[in-house]
């Protein structure tokens, strides 16, 4: 269903809306396996990132292509209600201030609540936090789902503000990418300010390389999953480093 008589100060957070309700849905599933102790999270989760593309082409082939795209399906184009608008002709948008603000509220969340206290003590220990009676696998699960509809309203504002339409490239690895900038970080909100930016250099510098000396974009792939067994061997099993 489109929407596409809406005006934009209906249309944008109604697709705000959407987006938050689908990511936190997508990751339901590995909230509840994680709860259940089936699964563990990080596995789920990754693994999850290779499935996610194949229902956009499944969409973007089938139901919602653009009877104008020929050789390279995608979805009919945005109406100019459900774009958002970008800052002085950059691609810097209205979701760049929405993660600020997610991150500025997860901040003071982790370290003035008492919600943050009980996720930094089920992160330090969760057996020892179940045995002190906090409530481990709700806390997980709703921690799992505020994420993942963080990450849909993100992918929101990417198809929104970028890309203007459904396309089978919207994420060329964000989530592998989120996923390091959180381990590297270790939760600390100044830290992921710093190691997004320091990823987002990499990925730059690895889209130049290719460009101009035919250096394969696999490098900076590899470097970034060296750079994550790195960090996963540095830590033991109870999440905290050696």
């Amino acid at each position: 269903m489109s929407f596409p008589h809406l005006p934009s100060w209906l249309l944008l957070p109604l697709m705000t809306v959407l987006g938050f309700a689908g990511g936190a849905l997508w990751a339901l599933g590995p909230a509840l396996m994680r709860a259940a102790r089936l699964v563990n999270e990080t596995i789920s989760t990754l693994l999850l990132n290779y499935v996610a593309p194949l229902i956009v082409s499944y969409f973007i082939f089938g139901p919602w292509r653009s009877a104008e795209s020929g050789a390279y399906p995608q979805s009919p184009a945005f109406v100019a209600a459900a774009r958002l608008p970008s800052f002085a002709g950059t691609r810097i948008h209205p979701g760049f201030l929405f993660g600020l603000l997610c991150l500025a509220i997860y901040g003071v969340a982790m370290i003035r609540t008492r919600w943050g206290l009980e996720m930094r003590a089920i992160g330090g220990n969760a057996e020892a936090s179940l045995r002190l009676g906090i409530p481990v696998s709700r806390t997980v699960i709703v921690a799992m789902m505020l994420a993942g509809g963080m990450a849909g309203v993100a992918g929101m504002a990417e198809v929104s503000a970028i890309q203007g339409r459904l396309v089978a490239s919207l994420s060329p690895g964000y989530g592998f990418i989120g996923f390091l900038v959180a381990w590297l970080a270790d939760g600390d909100a100044i830290g992921i300010v710093v190691m997004a930016f320091l990823f987002a250099v990499v990925s730059s510098v690895g889209d130049i390389l290719q460009i101009t000396q035919g250096t394969p974009y696999a490098v900076i792939n590899l470097l970034m999953a060296l750079v994550l067994f790195i960090v996963l061997g540095r830590r033991n099993p109870t999440g905290g480093a050696r």
